[in-house]
């Protein structure tokens, strides 16, 4: 029974998503990048124009050495980010959210409201803005609040208590599913 009273009920709403695919994109591109580099080190003679033929084997190899490990690892990392699913849960009890491994009910008892924050790049005429990052923001009703969910709020932002999200469209899907659940809660 105690199982029951720690699980989303079958009708709650479910909200998945991955993180990472930037990271493996950029790795993949590393990867092809060294595979260049190895490439002028394995074959000079068809690649590099006379002029460079003797040096170009020395240059290969080192950039092969150089770039070739740090994109392997990175894309093992990628690979590992972009396997792992973050779920969002929400039905009539509150926000059920599973990030990095860690699980954790918001009530809806602890919340005043809660708000979407779309991404937004920095302003092109002030130079000291900085990109406002996807997040949901939450607006509880005691200060407590931070100090019970600490395992799942961003570490950078205790002043307003929020979750970073990958994007626009994952924000978007997670505020329909509360405003279909709570409709008075959003901001």
């Amino acid at each position: 029974m105690q199982a029951e009273l720690w699980a989303p009920s079958d009708s709650a709403r479910r909200v998945s998503y991955r993180e990472g695919w930037g990271l493996l994109a950029g790795m993949l591109f590393l990867l092809a990048f060294a595979g260049l580099f190895l490439a002028v080190a394995l074959f000079p003679d068809e690649i590099v124009t006379r002029k460079g033929r003797d040096f170009a084997p020395y240059v290969g190899w080192f950039f092969t050495v150089l770039f070739g490990p740090l994109a392997l690892i990175g894309g093992i990392g990628g690979i590992g980010m972009v396997a792992q699913i973050h779920r969002v849960f929400v039905d009539e009890r509150g926000l059920w959210l599973r990030v990095h491994g860690k699980t954790d009910l918001v009530s809806w008892s602890e919340l005043n409201a809660i708000h979407g924050q779309l991404p937004q790049p920095k302003a092109e005429d002030d130079p000291h803005s900085k990109p406002v990052p996807a997040a949901l923001l939450f607006h509880p009703v005691d200060d407590g609040f931070v100090g019970r969910h600490a395992q799942i709020l961003d570490k950078q932002q205790w002043e307003t208590p929020q979750i970073a999200l990958p994007g626009k469209s994952v924000v978007q899907r997670i505020t329909r599913a509360v405003s279909e659940v709570r409709p008075g809660l959003l901001r």
